[in-house]
């Protein structure tokens, strides 16, 4: 299978404080991206919303989330997404968005739902993205770096996969997905 490439990367030092801009703004969360397939996260204005095979997770505080990529030393990358030009979800409103495209999946289900899901429809939701044809992550993002939408990417505990800021993580498909899940719920 080929690579994808997330280039520039930045260090994200959680310990020195130098992450409050992760309270601001949207960003998908890759969780080990150096075994696809990752786990997917959406973080909005400083509140995490996820699914997994025990149900989704909701307003989990960016605190906490970094305590556990700290703790638990999971590699982990951040996509931070600029802020919508024009949407109809604004403010506060994008986190009651988020929540209710997050709840409607009572858990991730080899082909029927992955973790993936209440991103993407978030995106579509807050980017007008097409949905369509996005089977994995690499589909989205190609998407939204297409429309100019990725700000910056930041990585915790992937020194040693980062070779001149460019990480290259194993392509997968949905297949891959949902063999994951499947040994998840086993």
């Amino acid at each position: 299978m080929s690579e994808y490439a997330f280039e520039n990367i930045e260090d994200l030092v959680i310990d020195a404080g130098s992450h409050e801009w992760l309270f601001r703004g949207i960003h998908i969360i890759l969780f080990k991206p150096t075994e696809p397939p990752p786990h997917l996260l959406i973080l909005v204005h400083g509140s995490a919303f996820s699914i997994s095979v025990t149900g989704p997770k909701v307003n989990w505080a960016l605190a906490d989330l970094l305590r556990t990529v700290r703790t638990k030393k999971i590699p982990t990358l951040f996509i931070s997404l600029k802020e919508p030009a024009s949407s109809d979800v604004k403010g506060s409103d994008m986190k009651t968005c988020i929540h209710d495209l997050t709840v409607i999946h009572p858990g991730v289900k080899a082909n029927e739902a992955s973790c993936l899901f209440p991103v993407m429809e978030f995106c579509k939701a807050v980017y007008n993205i097409d949905i369509s044809k996005v089977k994995v992550i690499f589909d989205l993002l190609d998407q939204l770096n297409n429309k100019g939408l990725i700000q910056r990417l930041s990585q915790v505990n992937m020194a040693k996969w980062i070779v001149d800021g460019t990480f290259n993580m194993e392509r997968y498909g949905e297949d891959d997905v949902n063999k994951m899940i499947a040994k998840l719920n086993n």
